[in-house]
């Protein structure tokens, strides 16, 4: 059996602009219209999750190299 992959960040948000969209146009029904609302709210997390996770790998680089940098001017 594959291993199914992650979708990617760009491919969940052009999703979630595309629910959007489709809830700035008015052209749904109740029904449709719950299950997208429940699609999105889920997308934003996922998003905001992965945006996040993103965000403290950034932060643990930066004091990474902060920290390097630091140390070769201490003993330059």
């Amino acid at each position: 059996m594959a291993k199914k992959s992650k979708p990617s960040f760009a491919n969940d948000f052009a999703e979630l602009e595309a629910l959007a969209r489709k809830f700035e146009s008015g052209a749904f029904d109740v029904e449709q219209g719950l299950a997208d609302f429940e699609r999105g709210m889920a997308l934003a997390k996922q998003l905001k999750d992965r945006l996040k996770t993103v965000e403290q790998k950034v932060e643990t680089i930066k004091a990474k190299y902060a920290h390097r940098s630091g140390a070769e001017e201490m003993s330059a």
